[in-house]
């Protein structure tokens, strides 16, 4: 004769919604991170060379005191 045994596994996953949590702001940073280091303002070169910048400023004459 053979008997029936029922057999619960419980896998638990209390934690699996923090640790998918985490992983999405981490992902989230790296994308941040590379856009702003690969097309974003720090990907711009860095330039030592010096701009000119010739302005022309308007005189004023001011009438004598009477």
């Amino acid at each position: 004769m053979s008997e029936n045994r029922t057999v619960i596994v419980d896998r638990g996953g209390g934690g699996t919604s923090g640790a998918a949590i985490v992983a999405i702001v981490g992902i989230l940073v790296l994308v941040i991170v590379g856009w702003y280091f690969l097309i974003g303002p720090g990907a711009g070169a860095q330039s030592n060379s010096e701009t000119d910048v010739n302005v022309t400023v308007p005189t004023l004459e001011v009438p004598a005191a009477t």
